[in-house]
């Protein structure tokens, strides 16, 4: 029985080293570190995305998550509002595996999470965008932005803005610590 606990306890180690090395290495490729945003500006976005998608009179929207992580925002969305399609890129593969695990036992069928770059996603079916990424990766978004969004898109950032784009709603969100934005912005 011993040898059993040896041989579980070496696979537990090495698939915890194997995770830990995936993830330096996706957040050092994508420049960015897999961070859940915090519950309390999650309820932020999440409630200036439903507020856009009702004054745009979208029934059926479709909703990218970019750099989604381990799923929150993306399924908060999928949560609140049941009738849009949530679709969620990540590339690394640890949150990816947990971002599905979280939809599937959610049992929410108008959530997906896609292995793809987002770079290389063709942004023409979106309606709603949502971010959580810093700024070279919020500058490396503009120029795809301003080529393939569809006019009245609607793309909403936690914490960090599009560069050289003018926000039609910015909204300073307070908690006991920190002082954060929301920036919202619609594609002419």
């Amino acid at each position: 029985m011993e040898i059993v606990w040896t041989i579980g306890y070496a696979v537990v180690v090495a698939l915890a080293g194997w995770a830990a090395f995936s993830m330096e290495y996706y957040a050092r490729k994508a420049r960015v570190t897999a961070s859940p945003s915090v519950p309390w500006m999650r309820k932020a976005v999440i409630n200036r995305m439903k507020a856009e998608v009702e004054a745009a009179g979208l029934k059926a929207p479709v909703l990218f998550e970019l750099g989604s992580g381990f799923g929150t925002l993306a399924l908060a969305a999928a949560k609140e509002c049941p009738q849009m399609s949530v679709v969620g890129y990540e590339i690394s593969p640890v949150p990816l595996f947990f971002s599905r695990l979280r939809a599937f036992l959610s049992g929410y069928k108008n959530v997906k999470f896609v292995s793809e770059d987002m770079f290389k996603a063709d942004f023409s079916k979106g309606d709603v965008f949502l971010t959580y990424l810093t700024m070279p990766l919020m500058a490396d978004l503009k120029p795809k932005f301003d080529a393939e969004l569809k006019p009245g898109a609607i793309v909403i950032c936690n914490t960090f803005h599009v560069p050289g784009w003018t926000p039609v709603r910015e909204e300073t969100i307070q908690n006991f610590v920190y002082t954060l934005k929301v920036f919202t912005y619609r594609k002419a």
